[in-house]
């Protein structure tokens, strides 16, 4: 395979290829359950390959910036009205170093579950979980836009919800998941709010763009702590 192809499209490839695993997870856990087990572990670990492979890039000092959709995925993208609404990946240094651990620790958590869960029912939707999760993870870290950051935000809150509630026969798991969701309900207006504020004032939604123009007005500051409360919630 062409490596600068891959390089290129690595970014959309590492969003793209473990959402279309957690479809097909259960699928193949219908024919069987080592076919899913290897299917799983392999996903993940071409997820780390991916994620290390562009991360060696991005390190050397380039930023990756891909459109999907767009007649040039590569080019930089303009003020966020001029264009249609799109998934923006814009892949630098902060944002790839956090996909190394997000996706290490899903490959981690991956393994170690073949033995640990093993005894459970409907493991297979225990994978579809764990890679939706990664999913929210990877799209959260490498997003060039503050509307799709909030997309992969509630894929994640989703994921996680229903995780958390795995083991539905214990009542523990549905109540922390229930107050999960709730905790993870508002901060998710406030991530809503805060975009809306950010978009009324600049009409731009691409985070470099806004960068570029905020002028750190007292919308702007309350945009800026809902955001900052909203994390703090999803991490408490």
């Amino acid at each position: 395979m062409n490596t600068d192809w891959l390089l290129q499209h690595s970014p959309a490839l590492i969003i793209a290829i473990p959402l279309l695993a957690a479809f097909l997870t259960p699928i193949i856990d219908r024919f069987s359950r080592r076919a899913r087990n290897a299917f799983v572990v392999i996903v993940l670990v071409i997820e780390e390959i991916l994620v290390l492979f562009l991360a060696r890039d991005v390190f050397g000092g380039n930023t990756h910036i891909y459109t999907m959709g767009a007649a040039d995925p590569f080019s930089a993208v303009p003020a966020q009205a001029a264009v249609p609404v799109r998934i923006v990946l814009q892949v630098d240094g902060m944002g790839i170093f956090m996909g190394i651990i997000s996706a290490t620790v899903c490959l981690a958590a991956g393994i170690y579950s073949l033995a640990f869960v093993e005894e459970e029912k409907g493991k297979g939707k225990f994978y579809t979980l764990l890679l939706l999760i990664l999913v929210g993870m990877l799209g959260m870290e490498l997003t060039g836009d503050m509307f799709n950051l909030f997309v992969f935000l509630e894929v994640l809150t989703i994921a996680c919800t229903a995780l958390i509630a795995y083991r539905s026969h214990h009542g523990d798991a549905v109540e922390g998941a229930f107050k999960f969701l709730i905790i993870s309900s508002i901060a998710a207006l406030f991530v809503l709010f805060a975009v809306a504020l950010l978009y009324a004032q600049y009409d731009l939604l691409n985070m470099a763009a806004l960068a570029s123009v905020i002028k750190y007005t007292n919308l702007d500051k309350i945009a800026l702590v809902l955001l900052v409360a909203a994390f703090v919630m999803k991490c408490g």
